[in-house]
């Protein structure tokens, strides 16, 4: 993912010290579609999140990580069990919680239609 293009009437002293500030949330973001690499930057950057005071927003993009890759599922597969899911969206092999928290974010995509990452239903 490219850097966002600062305007050129920006100092280049400010433009280094966003680059900087903004480098966590970058890497962050580069690394959302691979399991290793965002278990590796959580583990690298928790420090900066925690001083940011953005320990929420990386929950909520986590949260949002996991309803994209569920919703991806869906053009795969017309049907699909929850342990069948938990295992494609897990990056270990899911436990009895994780296939639970799977049926609840389902839920949640189901009973929210208007989301982006709402679930189609066949009956």
């Amino acid at each position: 993912m490219p850097s966002p293009a600062i305007p050129p009437t920006v100092s280049q002293p400010v433009a280094r010290a966003f680059k900087y500030l903004a480098r966590p949330y970058a890497e962050l973001a580069e690394s959302l579609n691979k399991d290793e690499a965002l278990s590796e930057c959580l583990i690298t950057h928790d420090a900066e999140y925690v001083r940011d005071q953005n320990l929420g927003l990386i929950q909520q993009v986590l949260d949002r990580r996991e309803m994209i890759k569920i919703s991806k599922l869906q053009d795969t597969y017309v049907a699909i069990s929850l342990e069948d899911v938990a295992k494609k969206v897990c990056p270990s092999e899911p436990s009895p919680e994780d296939i639970q928290r799977m049926e609840s974010v389902i839920v949640r995509m189901v009973s929210n239609p208007c989301s982006t990452t709402s679930i189609r239903v066949f009956c």
